[in-house]
Parts: structure tokens; C-alpha cells; sequence
């Protein structure tokens, strides 16, 4: 283990020893941006040269500001490894990679949505910290597999604020067929042990949609409760996976309208009836949206300009 103000060095030690067999190796991190906007704030800030990609990229641009990042890690990211893992911890995980940013992008797109066993779509926060770190100690040894195949050794902070390595088990050269070409498609499916385990982690997306609320409506989550905004919060996640409703942005978007109007939002006439309209639809899973995003997307157009403003839509 390696004290969090040491992420820098534990990599760069590791990369140094790795290179003579691995020329292209390099460490990355990859970044749960919705947890609050400070953190990407002050990537930009701590890193005077930063290369990224937001896996919303081509996906969702309109939520680029929340999305997950892919960071390239340099010399220049040092002072913001010092700063998330000692003000953020487990809000992220770094790996060693021989792939570059680009090459990697569609293939961490493409686990943005999981398949589960009954062959629903499932919102994988696998970018979250603390679920990696979940699915790589509860995993099955074939989903690990999987999930990590661009990465060659990772680090997981763990509650004391250190950071664990992991190492990945040996593949062959040949085994590349992992590298995918936008637009991606959910391809991963998982077992019933696994999408228990990970449902029972939701607890990270709670809390990261907690943060987010507390960040756009702080009038209205201070008139609440605690046990209020919970329970809406458990309202919006059971109603957006009745609904279809999967992306980050539409649970974002559908919360925030519960939010600013309760039951008189997904039990005004027109919502209903565009949600049945869509669910009603054969999936076409080219559109790149579930249905229940897609009726998302008609009812910005349809619904009057009121119900979305305040929403930030």
C-alpha cells in the first residue's frame, strides 16, 4: 500500500519497471465527475496540461460537465492525485494501460449499460470508485475479465485513504478483441450474483445523486428531511426502471422533475402517454437510447417550455 499523497510515485515506479517490456504503457485514472462539480473543476485547475476524454463524448454532450473521465496521467496530474485522494477518497481508480485514450474510449463506453440476466439494460457505474473496487473483489473471475481488459495493474483507495494495488492476470498478446469502434453497444452481460451485488451498491449512486441535488436545489432539499429526499430519490430510481429510463442524464433529468413537481409530473396525461407510446416500440438498439430515454427525449420537445426550466433542461 502506498500512502495517498504517493499515487504519483507507486505508478511511476511501477510504469518504470514495466517499460522495457511494455514501451507504451502509461497510467491512467478514471473519474466519477458527477459526484460534485469540484472535482473537475479542480482537475482543471491542478493540471496545467491535462488529456482526457469524457466518456459521454458523441454519447450525451449536453452532460459532459457530469460525465465519468478517462484521465491520461502525467507528471502535470501529481498535484491532482494529492488533492482527490485526500478530499475524495474512492472516488475514482487508476490503472496501467498499453492502449492510448482514443483507443480506449469506446471500449469504456461501451460498459456505461449492461445487460442483466432477465435482458434489461442496467446503468453500470462501474467509473465509481468504490463499485470497481466491489466488482473486482466480488466479481466473477470471467467479468473481471471483461470489465478490465485494457487495464494491466489497478489501484483502488480504500477507506483509510490508501491505495491498493491489484494486479490483473496475464493475457495473450492476441487477446485485443476487446478494442471497439464508436458508436459502442452494450455488450456485457452479467450474472444474477453480480447485478445483486451491484444493486446493493447502489448506495454510491444515491449518494452521488444526492450531491448532485443538494448542488442544483438547495432550497428546496433544505425544506426536506432527510428521510424525504431519500425516499424520493427511491421513487425516481424504481419509476426510471419501470419507465426504461436508464442513461445518467435521464435519471438525472426525470429526478430533478420529481423533484420540482412530485406525481404531477410522471402523472400529467401527455408524460403518460408519450412513456406508453415508446414503451409500446420494439427496442432498436442502434438509437443508442433505451425507450424510456427516448421518451425523455420527446417530451422535451412536446411538453410545455415550464417543466424544464427549472430542471436545467
Amino acid at each position: 500500500m502506498s500512502a495517498p499523497e504517493n499515487l504519483y510515485s507507486l505508478i511511476s515506479a511501477d510504469i518504470g519497471m514495466l517499460r522495457s517490456q511494455h514501451a507504451d504503457i502509461n497510467g491512467f485514472l478514471l473519474l466519477d465527475g458527477a459526484t460534485t462539480g469540484q472535482l473537475i473543476q479542480q482537475y482543471f485547475v491542478l493540471d496545467e496540461s491535462p488529456e482526457y476524454r469524457p466518456l459521454f463524448l458523441g454519447i450525451d454532450d449536453n452532460l459532459l460537465c457530469q460525465s465519468p473521465f478517462l484521465i491520461l496521467i502525467t507528471s502535470h496530474t501529481e498535484p491532482f492525485l494529492r488533492w482527490i485522494s485526500q478530499n475524495y477518497p474512492g472516488t475514482a481508480f487508476a490503472f496501467l494501460s498499453a492502449f492510448s485514450l482514443d483507443e480506449q474510449l469506446p471500449f469504456w463506453q461501451s460498459l456505461l449499460r449492461v445487460i442483466t440476466p432477465d435482458n434489461q439494460l442496467l446503468e453500470f457505474r462501474f467509473y465509481d470508485g468504490k463499485v470497481a473496487f466491489d466488482l473486482f473483489r466480488y466479481g466473477q473471475e470471467n467479468e473481471k475479465r471483461l470489465v478490465f481488459q485494457p487495464c494491466h495493474t489497478l489501484y483502488f483507495q480504500q477507506d483509510d485513504a490508501y491505495w491498493q494495488r491489484e494486479q490483473m492476470p496475464a493475457r495473450e498478446a492476441s487477446a485485443n478483441s476487446w478494442l471497439l469502434h464508436s458508436p459502442p453497444e452494450p455488450w456485457l452481460s452479467l450474472g444474477s450474483d453480480t447485478v445483486q451485488a451491484l444493486n446493493q451498491e447502489n448506495r454510491h449512486y444515491k449518494q452521488s445523486l444526492l450531491s448532485f441535488l443538494w448542488q442544483h436545489y438547495p432550497q428546496q432539499m433544505g425544506s426536506m428531511s432527510h428521510d424525504e429526499v431519500i425516499t424520493l430519490i427511491d421513487q425516481a430510481l424504481s419509476k426510471c426502471r419501470e419507465l426504461e429510463v436508464v442513461s445518467w442524464r435521464g435519471i438525472h433529468l426525470f429526478t430533478c422533475l420529481m423533484l420540482e413537481y412530485q406525481e404531477q409530473f410522471y402523472g400529467h396525461p401527455d408524460v403518460a402517454r408519450v412513456f406508453h407510446q415508446e414503451l409500446a416500440r420494439e427496442p432498436v438498439a442502434s438509437s443508442g437510447y433505451a425507450r424510456g430515454d427516448q421518451a425523455l427525449q420527446r417530451l422535451r420537445a412536446e411538453l410545455p417550455r415550464e417543466f424544464w426550466q427549472s430542471s436545467g433542461a
